[in-house]
This record gives C-alpha cells, structure tokens and sequence, in this order.
C-alpha cells in the first residue's frame, strides 16, 4: 500500500459556514481535484453538488436521468455509463480531452431510504466503477476520481492509488444499518 487514509470529519467541515456547511463533500472534491486539470467527465453527475465549491473549467457530465441541477454542467449526456462508454468507443460523442473522470456510484443498503437520485438507477456499482474507469482509459485521462462506500482494488489497482479519504458524515436516517463513512479515492491513471 503506498497511500495513506486521511480521515475527514462532516462536522468539520460544516464548521466553516456557507456552502461548505451545505455542500461538504464539495470541499473534498475541490481540495482533490481542483490542481489536476480543467477537464472533469462525471459519469455519475446527479445534481452537480460536488462541482459547488469548485466548478473546472469544463464540466461534462453523465447521468440517466436530468436532475434539477445546483451546478449546470457544460454538455450533458443523458444515458447510463456503460451506454456512453459504447458512444465514445464508437465515435457517436466526441471529447477531445479529459483530465479527470469522476463517479460516484450509487451504494447499496437494506432498508435504507435515499434521496431519489439513489433510487434511479441502472447498473450495480461495480459495473459503473468499471465504465467509469474504461472510460477514462479511452479518454486516457490521467485520474480517476471516485466516491463509494469502499475502497476498491479489484477493478482498479490499488497501486494506482495516490490518494484516499474516509470521510464521516451525518446520516439523516436513525438506522441505517450500516458505517457512517464512505471513501474518495483518486487512481493516477497514468501511474
């Protein structure tokens, strides 16, 4: 293993006012990502709240359904990740470059209610962990950025990790059942 798992705290984050007490995720994702590039494909965009503290310069994103946005992408695509996977692979979209891939994967749980955007969805997330990644390779992005509620290494090489984040976070559910933590993780790609 040659990274090291930070820990961040919800309520930390909150602390400091604003957007970030509204958007807390947001600020992880512009402290990752907001050095690496200014082109972000996200394979899973939902609303766009992760884009809310920082916005790249070009945003593109994917999703099977159009959201009411918080941050509007500049194209969007509206299919699931492996149909725009097979779009690009066949040249039916055309993205001249992309630094970072990002997806955030549905999660799974029993008994569990979840905004709706968790509950539209098609394919596990593995399958879009594997698009996603298959779609940075054809983009040859040089990271990949993901958020799920495990860090994998089947689909993606842990080697290839270069950072990773758990983060604690306050569920709004009295029993959840579960962790009250997910990971971001960001795969160089080109590593």
């Amino acid at each position: 293993m040659t990274y090291k798992v930070e820990e961040i705290n919800q309520t930390d984050i909150q602390k400091l006012g604003g957007l970030y007490h509204k958007y807390p995720a947001s600020k992880i994702v512009a402290d990752v990502i907001s050095k690496l590039g200014d082109v972000v494909v996200d394979t899973t965009y939902g609303k766009g709240r992760f884009y809310t503290i920082y916005r790249p310069k070009t945003l593109i994103g994917i999703d099977v359904r159009k959201w009411k946005w918080v941050v509007t992408p500049d194209k969007f695509y509206n299919c699931t990740t492996w149909q725009f996977y097979n779009m690009l692979r066949r040249g039916d979209v055309e993205i001249s470059k992309a630094d970072i891939v990002v997806a955030d994967p549905p999660r799974w749980h029993n008994h569990e209610h979840r905004r709706s955007e968790y509950n539209y969805i098609v394919g596990s997330p593995k399958l879009i962990i594997y698009y996603a990644y298959n779609i940075a390779e054809l983009l040859n992005a040089k990271y990949l950025f993901l958020h799920y509620n495990k860090i994998v290494g089947d689909i993606i090489n842990k080697d290839k990790i270069v950072r990773a984040i758990r983060y604690y976070y306050i569920s709004r559910y009295t029993h959840v059942g579960h962790k009250t933590y997910s990971y971001f993780i960001l795969y160089n790609l080109q590593k």
